[in-house]
């Protein structure tokens, strides 16, 4: 049988950014056409990650998102990248599953599609993650999950660019022109096909694309 496909008639989109030198307009452009309602957050001073916590915990308990169907977040703050979208806030390390978990406990948040799309400079930030780990997709993988019988980061999907600028312009167009068609795993296929192509610097490790999805349905972020 085929996967059944998340409702997404009502969507937000969330963007973040502690660096005033990054531009949030490619982003904003992309999912306005998709039809997203945007909230922005814009720290131009940094935070801590204490803050940043505080910001995304806050965000997972808010009771006027439960009229959405759909959360995307990008998160900025690659402060040496002019473009860049990093996980690196304030040059800190943050957590993904500190950052991410509040959205899966969460009843505001619950069984709901939420992709978060960050650029990464620092793979060990990778090998810390569990949301990034075969452990995770055992079910009951917290007290949290164990109470609602779901894995830990069901229905939650982690886009992982790694491509300065690139990342971000080469997605956003992609999503601006094949998110009305492509089911997400397909757009992202595509993006990581493009991304490759990209020039890039002769010592530089090649342009990449990951994908951490714990998406239980298919998801079209163009669908209204």
């Amino acid at each position: 049988a085929m996967p059944q496909q998340y409702p997404c008639s009502r969507k937000l989109c969330v963007l973040y950014r502690d660096n005033p030198r990054v531009r949030l307009q490619p982003m904003r452009d992309a999912f306005d056409s998709l039809q997203f309602e945007r909230r922005e957050r814009n720290v131009l001073s940094g935070e801590t990650n204490r803050e940043v916590y505080e910001y995304f915990d806050t965000l997972a308990d808010d009771q006027s998102c439960d009229v959405y169907d759909c959360l995307v977040v990008g998160l900025s703050g690659c402060y040496n990248a002019l473009d860049g979208w990093g996980i690196n806030v304030s040059g800190l390390d943050v957590d993904f599953d500190r950052l991410l978990e509040p959205f899966s406990k969460s009843p505001v948040w619950r069984c709901k599609p939420k992709v978060f799309i960050v650029q990464y400079d620092n793979e060990g930030l990778l090998t810390k993650s569990r949301i990034c780990c075969d452990a995770n997709r055992l079910p009951n993988g917290s007290q949290a999950a164990a109470a609602s019988g779901l894995p830990v980061f069901a229905d939650t999907a982690l886009v992982l660019g790694h491509g300065g600028p690139q990342f971000t312009v080469t997605l956003c167009d992609l999503v601006t022109k094949f998110g009305n068609q492509l089911e997400f795993h397909q757009l992202m296929t595509l993006v990581n096909q493009r991304v490759l192509q990209l020039p890039r610097p002769d010592d530089m490790a090649p342009w990449s694309v990951g994908v951490v999805s714990h998406l239980t349905k298919k998801l079209y972020l163009g669908q209204v």
